[in-house]
Formats: structure tokens, sequence, C-alpha cells
């Protein structure tokens, strides 16, 4: 019979042993659990085995309120926890239940109670309990109008329920199925007042995806058509488990879907989720992420739901945890604003503008996720309008991904699109580490133009064969900040692009698609950087396409081609060098019947001979030397003339980047005026090597003044140089600018006679078309420089007291005022600077 049986209240049955009954092992019926009555930590060994409608454990007829919590009921011929006809809220937690409806058992007559836990009543909390080996369901909530069975707000709480003959959790929908369970009941997107748990329906995912220990659950309660979520102020509970599939769990997902999946078991419980009605979009879709420690992707999940009322639905299908990582990010058409309809200059970055479709249909586009042996893994293609593309699912690892014009799944190599070049690489290695990657692709719808401009003197030597012949040679340099133009037409009134060369002198010059364009004449036009000249330029090749001996400077500096869209023209190459250039413009005051020496320094950017050829305005006598290491004092005997020529170093080549200097000397005639002014013209000539000596291939020139006085008391030399500040350009003796450009003027002078020299003044327009900027130097205007002494003066000094005034567009600087000095004495040398600001619109912006 039974071994425990209690009618009556009592506080307490534990720790008992108990075995091998015929009816219930513990058996409590009419007891108000209000009497604080506990089921705990008995052992239940073979119950039931005389009757298959008794139990482990039995809190049945007219009892509410009873806790059986930690009991072991193993081996029973009936249910292992049974609540028939009872009043409900029980707590049944921390419970081990194995082996339930054994067969064999003596006599059992017809089909017996084979369920781990049968829930027959409402309120119930079963939680952290342990049920397998049942021969039915795992735990079942048994409906049966017929019997006054209506249970539901049965809380069904993190059990460990698995290897049952039947589905872990039963919502009995069919009271045919009461002793057993009827199977997966799936869901139908409404409440079912005729089914347990009013037949909750169970969470369907769409994402089940873990990346850095962070679950994210995507998905809805009910089916696709129709779904179900908690009103406001409600909060309903999803918990995750780990699902151990016995094969015997199958069932549609969604009623009427035909399909037969796997739901659990519930082994293992994970985690929980909270829903209220804000965690759901307009269509009733949920996305949630959860932390997690003991998951891993392959891993089976299985879920259910507890509503605001404690009902608890059945597991819902397995689902297989995939990583969360993706690689998503969009192919874009790189340099055209559908906003204004117009091309710009592709940057290879995707700019909030940019889409992938156009004034015309798109290509389509595929994106091919490859491992590192060309074995392609996944392929999708973009979205036609914005670009977008993701590759989800993709586990720990390396990878190439592709951007590709095809979608064949057996090669990894890139096609490109027709009538587009690439402004990005279609081919990119990505590393997955418990991270997504974001990669954009770019694409142009045009050709492209690419080379370099470079510094054509080879390695500079005065025995080079690779210098001046318009070919990049591997020991020559590019050329930074040259403009680079493609034209229409040669006169270049039509611009299609341009472009400064970079700090290794290369450019890339975009032609978008435009019919117009197609299968026409396109000029690429190199503007020589200032100090610059052209030797030539190659095409496509290594091969001098315009060198000098067959082309004029200018026709060096044009390359033209047959242009078709989806082309990349290669090495169409620029070759410049410094140009040659004597400097600098000087200005002497002397007296009749001295004698004057004036030296000069050529500086040449390629090797090559050097000629000079000197005019006198007044037909004056001079003689030319060599002063080859530069320190003022002739090498010699002067240089015999050779027609119109002096040639330089003995008729020897010059090497690149080298200066060399000339001395020109002269004796005043004693028979000219005071205030005779003479006008030396000094032009330099330059015999590049390596090409048709038959001709000079560069020339430059300077002007010498000589004033003729009495009133000196010295000789002055004066020297005038420019450099471009905004531009980092040094001081040369002449120099060009953009509108806002700052320019800084040095105006060197010296006394190179033999006496002091009192009250010098110097006068200087600055140019048209400029302003003079004030404040450049510590607050002031004007700087001077008087060997290791400094001085500053303003041009706004009232009264004026260190010689510094602006008037009628000129700076006049008295070098003694300002530097308190009265004298200038021979040997002594300086300069003063001064800015300017080439006039341009919103230059202070």
């Amino acid at each position: 019979e039974n071994n425990v049986q209690s009618i009556s209240s009592s506080s307490e049955i534990s720790h008992n042993l108990i075995g091998y009954t015929r009816l219930h092992g513990v058996f409590i019926y009419n007891i108000d659990g209000n009497s604080n009555l506990l089921i705990e930590r008995n052992y239940v060994e073979h119950p039931s085995m005389g009757w298959e409608h008794e139990n482990g454990i039995g809190l049945e007829a007219g009892t509410q309120n009873l806790m059986a919590k930690c009991n072991y009921i193993h081996n029973s011929c009936g249910v292992g926890i049974e609540t028939w006809k009872s009043l409900g809220n029980h707590t049944i937690e921390s419970n081990t239940v194995e082996n339930t409806g054994l067969t064999g058992c003596a006599e059992h007559i017809g089909e017996h109670e084979r369920v781990g836990i049968r829930l027959t009543s409402s309120g119930n909390i079963v939680t952290h309990n342990l049920v397998t080996g049942a021969g039915g369901s795992g735990i079942l909530v048994a409906y049966d109008e017929s019997k006054g069975f209506l249970p539901e707000r049965n809380k069904i709480s993190q059990n460990s329920i698995y290897n049952n003959a039947g589905i872990s959790i039963d919502l009995l929908a069919d009271n045919d199925y009461i002793n057993i369970g009827d199977g997966v009941t799936p869901d139908n997107g409404q409440r079912n007042d005729a089914a347990g748990n009013k037949g909750l329906d169970y969470p369907v995912f769409t994402n089940v995806s873990l990346s850095n220990g962070n679950l994210t659950l995507e998905g809805y309660i009910g089916t696709a058509s129709k779904k179900l979520k908690p009103v406001s102020g409600e909060t309903w509970t999803i918990e995750i488990y780990k699902a151990d599939d016995d094969g015997n769990n199958n069932g549609e997902i969604e009623e009427g879907d035909g399909k037969s999946a796997p739901h659990g078991e519930g082994k293992t419980y994970i985690a929980s989720i909270q829903l209220s009605s804000s965690d759901f979009d307009s269509n009733g879709n949920f996305s949630k992420e959860v932390s997690v420690s003991s998951l891993s992707v392959g891993d089976l999940i299985t879920a259910i739901t507890i509503d605001n009322n404690n009902n608890t639905s059945e597991f819902s299908a397995n689902y297989s945890v995939t990583s969360a990582n993706k690689i998503y990010g969009f192919v874009f058409h790189d340099g055209f604003n559908p906003e204004t309809d117009s091309y710009i200059r592709p940057n290879g970055q995707k700019d909030s503008y940019e889409r992938w479709d156009d004034k015309q249909v798109p290509p389509t586009v595929y994106i091919k996720l490859c491992d590192n042996d060309g074995n392609v893994l996944q392929v999708t293609s973009v979205n036609q309008g914005d670009g977008s593309f993701s590759l989800t699912g993709v586990s720990n690892g390396n990878y190439i991904l592709v951007e590709d014009a095809d979608n064949d799944t057996g090669n990894c190599e890139p096609t490109e699109l027709d009538g587009w070049i690439s402004t990005t690489p279609n081919q990119v290695p990505i590393t997955i580490n418990d991270s997504s990657v974001n990669v954009n692709f770019g694409d142009f719808h045009g050709s492209s133009v690419k080379g370099y401009v470079f510094d054509d003197k080879g390695d500079g030597s005065t025995t080079s064969t690779q210098a001046n012949n318009g070919i990049m040679d591997s020991v020559e340099k590019g050329i930074d900040g040259v403009e680079v133009k493609a034209c229409k037409d040669i006169n270049c009134q039509t611009v299609i692009d341009n472009v400064l060369t970079s700090t290794g002198g290369e450019y890339t010059l975009y032609i978008p698609y435009d019919s117009s364009y197609e299968g026409q004449t396109v000029y690429i036009l190199e503007k020589d950087k200032t100090g610059y000249t052209s030797t030539g330029n190659t095409k496509g090749n290594t091969t001098s396409y315009k060198n000098p001996d067959n082309s004029t400077v200018e026709e060096r500096n044009i390359i033209d081609f047959l242009n078709n869209a989806g082309n990349t023209y290669e090495n169409y190459n620029f070759g410049d060098i410094r140009k040659l250039n004597i400097h600098p413009f000087q200005s002497y005051s002397v007296t009749a019947g001295s004698s004057l020496s004036i030296k000069h320094t050529v500086s040449s950017g390629s090797p090559g001979k050097v000629f000079v050829s000197i005019v006198s305005q007044n037909g004056w006598s001079y003689s030319v030397f060599n002063d080859s290491n530069c320190d003022g004092n002739p090498d010699g005997t002067p240089i015999q003339k050779s027609g119109n020529y002096y040639q330089l170093n003995s008729g020897n080549p010059i090497s690149s980047d080298n200066d060399y200097c000339i001395v020109i000397k002269t004796v005043i005639p004693t028979n000219v005026q005071d205030g005779t002014k003479e006008k030396l013209t000094i032009e330099a000539f330059h015999d590049w090597i390596n090409t048709d000596s038959a001709t000079f291939d560069d020339n430059d020139s300077t002007v010498d003044t000589i004033t003729v006085t009495t009133k000196t008391n010295g000789m002055l030399y004066l020297a005038k140089f420019v450099k471009n500040v905004t531009q980092n350009g040094e001081f040369t003796k002449r120099n060009e600018g953009k509108p806002c450009d700052i320019l800084e003027y040095k105006i060197v002078f010296k006394n190179v006679g033999s006496k002091d020299i009192k009250q010098i003044s110097i006068n200087d327009n600055i140019p048209s078309g400029t302003e003079f900027l004030e404040d450049k130097y510590s607050g002031k205007d004007v700087f001077l420089k008087i060997g290791n002494n400094q001085y500053t003066g303003s041009i706004n000094e009232t009264p004026d007291t260190d010689g510094v005034v602006f008037t009628e567009n000129a700076i006049k600087v008295n070098i003694n005022t300002l530097s308190n000095k009265e004298t200038i004495k021979p040997g002594e040398e300086g300069y003063i600077l001064y800015q300017v600001r080439i006039k341009g619109d919103n230059c202070g912006l």
C-alpha cells in the first residue's frame, strides 16, 4: 500500500528511505499547505509497483501550497510527482525524478502513467528539477475538462529535462494522452483555453548568433503571420537551454508548416531574457542580446516562453548557434553624387551620399568569401540601390573577401565590371576574431590614367647614361606638387580632371563615362613646377615617347591617347629637371676708374655643359673667370671666349645639384659721367648630356645694375630673392604663386668696398596684385639682420623713429636708423625681410 500517507496537517515529511511500495511512495491529500507541510529529502525507490495510477510523491485531492523539495524518486512504475485533483499553488523544487512509467510492473492494466511530473492544477512552481528517463513527457501540464483539469499559471523554470520518451514540457490539448502526453503542439499565434497553460506559444528564432560571449536572439513568439507579445506593463521571459535531441521530440514549428523539427529536450539552462512591449518592433519581432559563458558556435539551443502570469510554453524547435560575426559593407559608385547628378573626384572612400545606383542601372555585383586556399565559402549579391551586402555566421579565422562581376562558386579570382575600374582593392584579406568586419568596395564608371612626374637627372653624375631621356629609370625619384590635367582638347579648354602629384611624384586622373569621351582622344597635360622644365615623357611603357631631340618643351608636357571606359592607362610618365639658374640680380654703386668683381652662381638640375654670354649696355669690357670653389677668387686666367660664349669648367660637363661659380671683372671707365647706369646681362645656356649637342636645351639670365657716382664713400652690393611661404618654397630670384599665397622677399646688402657706407636706404615696390602684410615678425612688419644682430620695425609708428615706412605701394627701410648703426663697415652684410599676399577672394577665411 502507500508507504507514507497523510490526510491531516503535519509540518514535515523528510529524510525517509521509501521503497518498493504497491501504491504511492508519499501520498498527501486533503491537506492545506498553509500548515507549512514540507516533503523534503526523501529517497523513494520503486514506488507504485502494484498499480499504474499511483506515484512516487502524490500531492493530490484537496491539497494546495505544499512544497516538495530535494527528493529523489527513482524507478517509479507511475508518475514521479503527481498533482491529481489538487488545488494547486505547490512548489516542486530541486527534485530528481529518474526513470518513471516503468513497464513490467504488477497489476498494470492498459496504458499506464509514464510522465515524470504531472500538473493538473494551477499556480504551481516547478523549478530546478532534474527529470530524465520518463516513459512519456518530462513534465505534463494536463488539461482535461471532463475531469475538471484546467491547469494554467504553472511556472516551469530552469529545470533539466532530457532523455525522456516524450517532449520535455507538454501542454496537453488532447485528453486521450493524459498519461503520456500528446507531443509537440506547434505555435498557432493565439491562446488556447483548451490546453495546459493556455497553450502558450514558444519562441521562434530567426537569428541565434554568438560573438565574444554575447548571444544575440532575434525572432518572435507565435507564427510569422500572427505574433504574440506582452501588453504594456507586462514582462515576459524567454529561457534558453542547451538542447539534447534524443530523436523523439519532432513536430511542426508553426501550425500547418508540414515540418518535422526536433524540439529540445531542454537539458541545460543557459540564460534568460526579459521582454516588454517596447522590445518588439511594429512587426512583432524582438532582438535581444545576453551574456553567456557555456555556449559555443555549433551548439543547439531550445527555449521556452513564460508570460506575465507564469504560464510556461513547451520547448521551441532546436536552433544551431551560429557565429554572430559578419562581414558587411557597401559597394559604391566612387566619384558620383546622386544628389547633384554630377561627378566628383573619386577618393577610394565611401562618402555619405555615394550609393551603387546612379543615373544608369548599375551592373550586378557579387561578394565572395573565400578561404586562403581559394575555395568559395559564401556568395551574396549587393543591393542594387544602396550597394549594401552582408555575410553572416562567419567563424573566426582568416579569409579573402572578393568583389566580383560573376557568382562562379568555383573561382575566387575577381573579374572587373565592364566599363568600370576599382578605386579600392577588389581582394581584401580579413581576419575574424569574435567581431564583425566592415569592408567597402569602390568602383568608378569610367577610366583612369596613372603615372609619375619624375626628376630625370639619372644619378646626377656627368657620366650618367640615363639622364635627360624622358624615361623614369630606377635611380630617379618622383617630384611632388606638380599639376597634371586630363583634358578633352589639346588646349585644355575643357578640363576633365586635375590633380597634384603625391610626395612620390605619382598621380591618378579619372575620366568619367561619357559618350563624348568614348573612343575619343584625351590629352594629359603636365604643368612644369616652378623652377623646372621638361625633358620628355613615356606613354604606357619604358620607351621614350617624346624627348629633347624630337619635340619642343610644350610637346613634352602632353600625352594623348584614345580613351575607353573600364581601362586603366598606366606609366604615362613625365620627366622634368630643375631649370638652369644663374643668380642673383645685383646692384652696385661705384666710382669711375674703380675695379669691380661680380660673382655669380650657376645651378643646374641635370648634368651637362654650361656656357655663358655677357652683353654690356654701354660696351664696357669684362673678363669672365671660373671660380670652381665659389670663394669669390678667380681660378687662374680668364676664360677664352668662343664665338659669343664662354664655356665653363674648361668645356667639361657639370654634374647636377652642384653650384658652379664665375667671377666677372671690369674696371669702370674713368671718363664716364656721374649717374651713369650700366646694365650687364649675363645669360647661361645648358647643353644636357645624352641629347643632341647642336642646340642648347635650357637657358637663364640675370641682369646686374652698376651705378657710377662720385658721392659714394663705399661700394654697396644688393641682391633680391623671393620665396612662396604658403608652398614651403625656397628663396630664388623669381617665383610664382596662386591667389592668397604668401610671398616673402629678401633683400641682401653688403659693403663690398673699402670704406664705410653711411645712410643706406632701401626702397622696394611691392608687386602689383599683392598686399603688404603687417605683424609678421614678432608683431612687427619688417625684419632686419646685420651680422648676428636682429631688428624689427613697424610701418605704423607716428612719428617715424625706426626708419620703416610704407608709402605709395613701396616699403622703405633706412638700415642705419633701424639698426641704430652710424655706418656699415667694409665686408659687413645683412638682409631685410617683408611679406606680401597675392590678392584673392576670401583669403582671410
